[in-house]
């Protein structure tokens, strides 16, 4: 069984998919909640995370880089694990092709990996479509031959890849405004004519850290191919501020 690739828009009815309705669709039939109390069941996307697919794939002037900062347990990695997929062997698939994910620690850079491999496990779609070697946190999607590759900042694999999608997890954890990891990541996407970079995070702790340097220049660059879905409570508010909570994580309830 093969999923549509990128190129012509499938149809449904008379009615048009977008780029990002297909993302949507693809993770709500085939991904399933990878752990905890809904494992195996289907992944129903929250709406803050719908407007960040439709923000990516749908943007008229495309993408290059799209960032997500929201708080801890919004379901960062779940989220980011079914947009991966949709580029391994789901509509955005591309023959050929060389994905990963990058964080600064190898436990870190397994996070992506564990979620993604785990859904391959529980999803008889997926487990027909997508190889999994846990050993080296590699996924090879068989219908276009799309390999994906866990990388850590600390691990000795970082350099000399090639890759059309980089995932970059927990980037608010780099302190200082530069990272030769990132940096490599970065420049390791300039074979491709649209390369896309995505950085889910929680916020930095300095407004001079790197991430926070990202969202900064997303907000004031004026690049229509940047975008940048910052979640985050008031400066100085109250730790009881409820509403406050719900500023910075919206996927509370």
């Amino acid at each position: 069984m093969t999923l549509p690739a990128g190129g012509s828009l499938p149809k449904t009815g008379a009615v048009e998919m977008t780029r990002a309705a297909r993302v949507i669709a693809f993770i709500e039939k085939h991904c399933v909640t990878p752990e905890g109390v809904h494992v195996g069941r289907p992944i129903v996307l929250a709406e803050f995370q719908k407007k960040f697919i439709r923000a990516i794939y749908d943007n008229p002037a495309g993408n290059r880089r799209a960032i997500l900062s929201v708080g801890r347990k919004s379901g960062k990695s779940t989220l980011t694990a079914g947009i991966l997929l949709a580029h391994v062997c789901g509509p955005e698939a591309k023959q050929n092709s060389s994905l990963c994910a990058g964080a600064m620690s190898r436990e870190q850079a397994s996070l992506i990996f564990n979620a993604a491999a785990k859904m391959c496990q529980l999803s008889p779609t997926l487990a027909r479509l997508v190889k999994v070697f846990p050993s080296g946190k590699r996924l090879l999607g068989l219908p276009m031959n799309v390999e994906f590759k866990a990388l850590a900042a600390d691990g000795k694999t970082a350099m000399g890849g090639s890759y059309s999608l980089v995932l970059i997890d927990e980037i608010g954890q780099i302190r200082g405004p530069k990272s030769d990891f990132v940096d490599s990541l970065v420049t390791s996407q300039g074979a491709y004519d649209e390369p896309l970079l995505i950085a889910i995070s929680t916020r930095a702790s300095n407004a001079a850290d790197l991430f926070e340097q990202w969202i900064l220049d997303a907000e004031t660059s004026g690049d229509p191919k940047i975008v940048a879905h910052v979640y985050s409570a008031p400066e100085g508010c109250d730790l009881m501020d409820e509403a406050a909570w719900y500023a910075a994580n919206p996927a509370l309830g």
